[in-house]
């Protein structure tokens, strides 16, 4: 029993060492957060699961090849991928936002491979100062309300819509006269509140016209019922 056993652990032991020399998996962080995993591998695998644990003050977003954020019921978060690899290089990326300002020691995670029951792992990141800060802020957190003067419309449009108070005159051509283009005295720049300021002036002109017509009307009648009742005096 004892030998079949040792035999068994050098069995998996080998298998595992066939398998990584196999399947490289490296994480990368480039500029403006921007995280690349490449997966090189030798052969074809089928139904493969990546993890990829992410710290709570950064958020990814554009993520590639469909992979899903997902959370634990401790509350930790990750991004999940179910793939199949292809022979060479297998590049998985997405970009980190930052929600809340991280600590002056920021660790990525590595990354884990499942394979049927084998796990590969790929190197963790320390990030330094310099990169957190070359990460960019989200600013956005969509919730069905435009949070002036947090968010915008150019950094948020889930939220805040286009000609809204955002404190930010848009310039677009959209049929809204900015109220934002109003406040800072801007309407020069949205062809939409000139377009509104034409219609403004017709419209009182087309009023004052109508009402010099018919105070004209109401003059000239009486005018006339004058006139005849002279007539019939006389």
């Amino acid at each position: 029993m004892r030998i079949k056993m040792i035999c068994l652990f050098v069995f998996l032991l080998l298998l595992n060492m066939c398998l990584s020399q196999n399947l490289e998996i490296t994480k990368n962080f480039e500029e403006n957060g921007r995280i690349n995993i490449i997966i090189n591998s030798d052969e074809n695998y089928s139904n493969v699961k990546i993890l990829d644990p992410f710290p709570f003050c950064l958020n990814p977003t554009q993520i590639s090849n469909l992979g899903k954020i997902q959370t634990t019921n401790e509350g930790m978060q990750f991004i999940k991928w179910d793939v199949d690899l292809n022979p060479g290089d297998n590049y998985f990326e997405y970009t980190f936002e930052k929600v809340y300002e991280c600590g002056s020691i920021t660790i990525l995670q590595p990354t884990k491979l499942y394979i049927e029951t084998d796990i590969l792992t790929s190197n963790s990141i320390s990030l330094t100062q310099k990169q957190i800060n070359s990460i960019k802020k989200n600013r956005c957190i969509a919730n069905g309300e435009c949070e002036y003067p947090i968010e915008n419309y150019f950094e948020c449009p889930e939220d805040c819509l286009s000609g809204g108070i955002d404190g930010i005159c848009d310039e677009l051509k959209d049929g809204i006269c900015d109220d934002d283009c109003i406040r800072q005295n801007k309407k020069n720049l949205d062809s939409d509140c000139l377009r509104k300021s034409k219609w403004i002036y017709v419209i009182v002109g087309t009023l004052i016209l109508t009402l010099f017509f018919i105070v004209f009307f109401i003059f000239s009648r009486k005018k006339s019922e004058y006139t005849n009742s002279l007539q019939q005096i006389s």
